[in-house]
């Protein structure tokens, strides 16, 4: 801070002023440097406590886990607990598909792209004239009457981002089909699993359900995953059952070697 002679000698008091403005921005910077690193922190702690519950959710991906964190103040715990809910995981899911902005605020909040040389050049040699227009416009082939506008983008990104079309959407042209699955689908479920080695694969936290879903026709990402949750269930239920079964026999057993030693 650089002090000006003449001024305090002349006029102290608007010295003291411009001391104190200075002194002000001074404390503001250093408010805003503190508040800066804090969000770093605690953007870090997010992703970490998404982690972590992502490890004991296989099936859960880090987005609906940041999702079911800002629902309960970061409480892992509660989150976790809540997470069983098959109802509540759809309920976190739906707000997932609802975060993806409409197709016209995407286009206006995108700056236009400006040409570069090699494009500039391509078009004075007359070489890639036709090749340009094509790779940047919209496939005009593929029918989009009935689309959301959450649909319109997904699509829009499916080269960049193949999964997250296909967890939500089938392909151009192919109907979803809802309800129980067949016998005929749940092959290809088995096979699909035994391709990526195993059903240990499918509980990893960066499992790609909708890559999955694309060897299965009519069914889509979030389908496979919740069938995975079900199949898991539906084993955990035989488990138990067999378990209730054998306790039974050993006390059965048990019994009569009681009645035989007193006879």
């Amino acid at each position: 801070m650089v002090f000006d002679t003449e001024c305090m000698l002349t006029d102290p008091v608007s010295m003291s002023d411009r001391y104190e403005k200075e002194r002000e921005e001074s404390i503001r910077q250093r408010h805003l440097h503190v508040d800066r690193r804090f969000g770093k922190l605690e953007d870090r702690d997010d992703v970490r406590a998404a982690a972590r519950v992502c490890s004991a959710h296989p099936h859960v991906s880090e987005c609906e886990a940041l999702t079911a964190l800002a629902n309960f103040d970061m409480d892992e715990k509660s989150v976790i607990n809540k997470l069983q809910s098959f109802e509540y995981l759809m309920q976190i899911r739906k707000q997932v598909c609802e975060k993806v902005r409409p197709l016209n605020e995407v286009s206006d909040s995108k700056p236009r792209s400006t040409p570069t040389s090699e494009a500039k050049n391509s078009r004075k040699n007359g070489k890639a004239a036709a090749e340009s227009p094509q790779a940047e416009s919209p496939d005009k082939s593929v029918d989009m009457t009935g689309w959301s506008e959450a649909r319109k983008v997904a699509f829009s990104k499916r080269r960049e981002l193949p999964n997250s079309y296909s967890y939500n959407y089938t392909e151009p042209g192919e109907e979803q089909t809802h309800g129980p699955w067949s016998p005929e689908e749940h092959e290809l479920f088995v096979k699909q699993v035994a391709a990526l080695g195993g059903w240990d694969a499918l509980r990893k936290p960066d499992m790609k359900w909708g890559t999955f879903s694309l060897k299965i026709p009519g069914r889509v990402g979030y389908q496979c995953s919740n069938y995975f949750i079900y199949l898991q269930r539906l084993k955990r239920r035989h488990s138990e059952d067999d378990d209730k079964r054998s306790g039974s026999k050993v006390a059965k057993t048990m019994q009569t070697k009681q009645s035989e030693s007193r006879a």
